[in-house]
């Protein structure tokens, strides 16, 4: 059995020290938005990128809406 080749691929910087789980979630999210491009592209794409104010509360926005479906 061949012995796998690894490839180190930085993704989003994020600039503070208590968005991580929202940058987490919009990470995710941009990752399997398209799926005809390879996680590798999308890798290569977001390396270094920070998200601005508003991708961030998007990302919050979908959360919470996501958690109010099983909310009753």
């Amino acid at each position: 059995m061949p012995t796998p080749t690894w490839e180190f691929i930085k993704g989003p910087v994020q600039p503070g020290h208590v968005e991580c789980g929202y940058y987490v979630l919009r990470f995710m999210r941009d990752l399997m938005q398209d799926p005809s491009k390879s996680i590798k592209l999308k890798m290569k794409e977001l390396h270094g990128k920070t998200y601005e104010s508003r991708e961030i509360v998007e990302v919050q926005h979908e959360f919470i809406a996501f958690i109010k479906t099983y909310i009753k």
